[in-house]
């Protein structure tokens, strides 16, 4: 699609449309007519024309504007030629002209026209994290499209930003390496596999056709970073993945296992997921936690409470205000399923410099993904509580780390 989206002249778009039969005003179907309000002040006559605002809220509400699969002609359309029940209006990178206005060209493009943020964040390696969070805010009418409605941002976003790549949806983003190699697109994968479901987001099931450690398995809005701060405050992943370790093999249709430095060095980045499958093996640092407890988070009168499922810690922040504990942040399911459970936890680094741990259930013959553990700061504000994500590392907790290997789908 991107390739489709960059060789096309013009997209046309019908943002007031609610089904693709729909039509194009002012072509197929009439609109509605917006005479001009005219008022004789002396000698003067006064005009009042059509506001553009208008149009940019049509824009801003429409149907068009909520879809998964349009996500894709926002980011990738060079031009845009949009019918609304008002007027025609053209969009570019470099103006916005609108078919009510009788100013020249030049200045039309000069009247309040700002670029689209997907077209600059897309040209820039951090600005994927805020893609996924703008595209997890649209709806998809089958689950299932999930990946395929992103995959050609994914692809523009690969070819223009050099050290940059995604598998099964994960960004991996290793362009801050001085040399980009296996090693730095490992670590990059590992640290785009630390999402977390935003709270808001949350879903009851995971969909079967993706692996549970991409995003894509989960019907949620999803954030990246497990304080949830990547669209925010982009990493220095050179520095947040120094002390990672871990070892990561790639499983072929075939039942061969291809270490990554094999399949990253063999191009296996630059070829369709079809030609593997979903299944990694993971060697990595792992513990035993539980079991969890369960707390509402009181909120100001008028807004509901948040549910918490975490683990109690004896540690306390040094300014003494609230308590410090390991909350667990489920991808999906009922809350009654996660009460004084035990919970298995992976980490990329020795406990002594992790910060976030992925929860993972053992299936027969597999490993699959459910949640994250992270610190969390609970503090009491007095008429309500606060929770506030903790940059904090799991030494000096009672969980005894072992390295294992698991395969993971």
């Amino acid at each position: 699609m991107d390739q489709i989206y960059e060789d096309a002249e013009l997209s046309i778009i019908a943002i007031g449309a609610k089904d693709p039969s729909y039509g194009l005003p002012g072509l197929s179907l009439g609109r509605t007519q917006h005479s001009p309000i005219t008022k004789t002040i002396g000698q003067q006559k006064i005009v009042t024309n059509f506001s553009h605002q208008w149009q940019l809220d049509q824009i801003s509400r429409s149907k068009w504007s909520t879809r998964g699969w349009t996500f894709q002609e926002t980011c990738l359309s060079r031009r845009r030629l949009y019918f609304s029940n008002y007027e025609v209006s053209f969009e570019c990178h470099d103006m916005m002209c609108f078919e009510h206005l009788t100013r020249p060209l030049a200045l039309q493009g000069n009247l309040e026209h700002h670029e689209r943020p997907e077209w600059t964040l897309l040209n820039t390696p951090d600005g994927i994290w805020a893609i996924f969070q703008k595209y997890c805010d649209r709806q998809l009418r089958f689950s299932s499209d999930r990946l395929a409605a992103v995959s050609g941002v994914l692809k523009k976003w690969s070819r223009v930003n050099p050290g940059c790549f995604s598998y099964w949806g994960i960004p991996i983003v290793a362009s801050g390496w001085p040399v980009v190699d296996a090693t730095a697109s490992k670590r990059a994968f590992l640290a785009g596999l630390q999402w977390e479901i935003r709270p808001e987001g949350k879903n009851y099931a995971r969909l079967g056709a993706f692996p549970s450690w991409s995003w894509v398995s989960q019907n949620g809005k999803t954030l990246f970073g497990h304080q949830g701060y990547f669209h925010l405050r982009p990493p220095k992943l050179v520095e947040l993945t120094d002390k990672f370790d871990a070892e990561v093999w790639v499983e072929t249709p075939q039942g061969d296992i291809i270490k990554w430095a094999k399949f990253y060095e063999s191009g296996g980045l630059d070829s369709s997921i079809l030609q593997c499958t979903r299944y990694l093996h993971l060697e990595c640092w792992s513990f035993e936690a539980g079991p969890l407890c369960y707390r509402e988070i009181k909120r100001r009168s008028g807004t509901a409470h948040d549910d918490m499922f975490y683990l109690p810690t004896t540690r306390k922040p040094l300014d003494g205000k609230g308590e410090f504990v390991v909350k667990f942040t489920p991808d999906f399911g009922y809350e009654d399923t996660f009460l004084g459970r035990n919970l298995t936890a992976v980490c990329f680094s020795p406990l002594e410099y992790a910060t976030c741990a992925i929860v993972l259930e053992s299936i027969p013959g597999l490993t699959v993904r459910i949640g994250l553990l992270a610190f969390m700061r609970i503090e009491d504000l007095g008429s309500h509580e606060s929770q506030t994500p903790e940059n904090l590392p799991f030494s000096g907790l009672p969980f005894a780390s072992q390295r294992c290997r698991f395969r993971w789908g």
